[in-house]
């Protein structure tokens, strides 16, 4: 009875112990004494009491909602997947800007929490319902960890690979493009691409980037094919591999390029092209001395002015010599480099 569990839960054995402990015998008058208890300030308070914390959110809808295992269930999916979808959007923009997500530090004290949160933090300021859907999931799943967030990104990744992966299955040949990088921590990096065509375009797609600490030529080109191997691709529709010039990507007999065309046996090596007019233009420029001057200034100049003080000199003269141009830079020159 409403008014018996009630009054039992909300003001356990405070007043009448008739309704709370000690219980009811005398039946023939149990209409009167029950109309003269729904009347008394007791049992309406501990009614309104008892209406409020069945009303009341806790994360998983209201409590009557909860008891109903079917509701509740679709009830927190429903809300976890709305949250996902802004997180899930928060992670693709930062790395389809090339951004870092995460901060130096992520405590609620620090102004600057890094591009993730500020920006999730900045989307739930304006949009309420957000905000109160994050909030309303308990604080251990509100899918905000860095553990999450790779997760997040590893699996759009494997999304992005497969569609990568449909469309190459379609093309009648691909080549391999690799090359050796060190990423910002200075870890060796080898990155892959596949290059083919699809409805008649030229596409290029990176596909993979696979750290390793051994730069030997066996190495990379057993990091190589087991990059591509996830495509599974037919050797044979292999046309061409293309590398930089290093020896230990371009020998003949022991390079990348001998080691990988024992497995893609039709596939034909080819030197980087920007790469090989780079080089040209750099030799060029040393067998002419009045070039070889002129670059040799520039590095000294861009040199010079990598000086924190310097540049921002620098910047500042363009400024008032050139209001309304684009402030330039000064590089290094690099033999190896098409950027310079």
């Amino acid at each position: 009875m409403q008014f018996t569990v009630s009054h039992a839960v909300f003001f356990g054995n405070c007043g009448e112990p008739t309704f709370t402990s000690s219980g009811y015998r005398n039946w023939q008058k149990m209409g009167k004494k029950c109309d003269k208890h729904n009347s008394s300030s007791v049992h309406k308070s501990a009614v309104t009491q008892m209406n409020e914390k069945l009303n009341a959110k806790v994360g998983r809808g209201t409590v009557l909602e909860q008891l109903d295992p079917m509701y509740g269930n679709a009830f927190f999916v429903e809300k976890n997947r709305d949250v996902l979808k802004v997180i899930l959007d928060v992670i693709l923009f930062c790395a389809k800007q090339d951004i870092i997500l995460r901060g130096h530090r992520e405590t609620i004290e620090d102004s600057n929490r890094g591009n993730f949160l500020e920006l999730l933090q900045l989307i739930t300021e304006h949009s309420p319902d957000i905000k109160d859907k994050i909030q309303g999931l308990p604080a251990n799943a509100r899918m905000t960890s860095p553990e999450t967030q790779n997760d997040l990104l590893e699996a759009a990744a494997s999304l992005l690979l497969r569609k990568i992966r449909d469309d190459v299955s379609k093309a009648k040949c691909f080549a391999i493009l690799a090359d050796e990088c060190k990423d910002q921590s200075k870890r060796e990096i080898i990155g892959v691409s596949l290059r083919y065509v699809s409805n008649g375009l030229v596409k290029e797609r990176a596909v993979g980037f696979v750290e390793t600490s051994d730069l030997s030529a066996q190495s990379i080109a057993e990091k190589i094919v087991e990059v591509v191997s996830f495509f599974a691709l037919d050797p044979d529709d292999c046309v061409g591999f293309s590398f930089d010039g290093a020896s230990v990507m371009s020998g003949n007999r022991k390079g990348v390029q001998a080691l990988l065309a024992k497995v893609y046996k039709r596939g034909m090596y080819t030197h980087c092209h920007s790469h090989r007019l780079n080089l040209v233009l750099s030799t060029a420029t040393k067998s002419e001395t009045a070039f070889k001057n002129m670059f040799d200034s520039l590095d000294q100049l861009s040199t010079y002015f990598s000086g924190t003080k310097r540049h921002a000199k620098l910047m500042e003269l363009q400024k008032e010599m050139r209001p309304d141009k684009q402030l330039s830079e000064l590089a290094n020159s690099s033999a190896t480099r098409w950027i310079s």
